[in-house]
């Protein structure tokens, strides 16, 4: 071999070399992280809404009550001083709750953390004791910010044990709304499935966990999973890393695969994140058609004018109209 070409040889090996070492040293530093890239492997495809829902009569009995197969659950609510966050959980949720078939006999756990006034908090208790189920309020004045926030929310709950004796754990934002309850029953009745998750990639072929939902059966979880919270830069990466193993061992169900857009909130399937009001959602139904509330009818076709009582959840004395595209 000339020496030419022996030289080309050794810069070839060393630059595969100074690559490894480069790839190894960001890996470990954090500033690589491996949860942003894509899975070569989709595990979540082979519990998914299509392919379960198909099958849930064998999961409920003829008199539409809950199978006894899902056992305790426990409605995770976190939350910090949102005024939006108190009226969907004083307006929607106790209907919701009184309606599903999986929430009616649930217990519920709200995390409040932020500083907020007395009045506040107590409104908040006010609001709770109009659901039609048992509920215990957690105020914390402590909160990191806003991403570090709902991170330490999801660590207390395990750290602390809130969800020990349940045999499901839904984590969910107050203005997340469980409006059909059927498809997240039929995937907690897989006796396989540990986590039931969503995906806040607008690909099906990279998986980011949300955090607006998830649902997990607590014993899959270690304790300290979410310990690390003030390493992660989002609620998201963090979901994504504590799931990872429960991914790979083929333990997980997906209830939606891809988001449909670049904005990281769940919205189908059952589960619609608004920042609407309640009364708004519920007129609108988002989920079912493409509409939005006006205040002027802005010489457009198919508006309504919103009901009295709807009216004043929306922008009180202010004419609004409800308009589909």
């Amino acid at each position: 071999m000339s020496s030419f070409l022996r030289n080309i040889y050794i810069l070839f090996l060393l630059t595969i070399v100074f690559s490894c070492i480069t790839v190894l040293i960001l890996l470990l530093s954090g500033t690589l992280n491996s949860y942003d890239i894509s899975f070569s492997h989709w595990y979540l495809r082979k519990y998914t809404v299509k392919e379960i829902t198909s099958k849930l009569h064998h999961s409920i009995d003829d008199d539409h009550t809950l199978d006894p197969g899902i056992g305790r659950v426990l409605l995770f609510f976190t939350t910090f001083p949102k005024s939006q966050h108190l009226e969907m959980i004083r307006e929607c949720w106790p209907t919701l709750i009184r309606k599903s078939r999986l929430l009616s006999n649930s217990h519920v756990l709200v995390f409040l953390g932020g500083i907020a006034t007395h009045n506040f908090v107590s409104d908040w208790e006010e609001a709770l004791q109009h659901l039609p189920v048992n509920y215990t309020l957690r105020y914390d004045s402590y909160n990191p910010g806003y991403q570090e926030g709902a991170m330490r929310a999801a660590h207390e709950l395990f750290h602390n044990g809130w969800c020990d004796g349940y045999d499901w754990v839904i984590r969910i934002n107050p203005d997340v709304l469980i409006y059909d309850d059927m498809k997240l029953i039929a995937l907690m009745n897989v006796k396989k499935v540990s986590a039931v998750l969503a995906n806040c990639e607008t690909s099906e072929d990279k998986m980011m966990v949300h955090t607006d939902f998830f649902a997990v059966r607590p014993s899959a979880i270690p304790k300290e999973s979410f310990s690390d919270w003030k390493t992660f830069p989002n609620a998201e990466n963090q979901a994504t890393r504590v799931f990872d193993e429960i991914i790979r061992q083929e333990s997980s169900a997906v209830i939606q695969v891809n988001n449909r857009d670049s904005a990281c909130r769940i919205r189908g399937n059952g589960l619609w994140h608004s920042h609407e009001s309640c009364a708004a959602t519920l007129e609108m139904k988002p989920w079912q058609q493409s509409t939005e509330i006006v205040t002027s009818r802005e010489s457009r076709k198919n508006c309504s004018t919103l009901s009295f009582e709807l009216q004043k959840f929306v922008q009180p004395n202010v004419r609004s109209y409800v308009c589909k595209d």
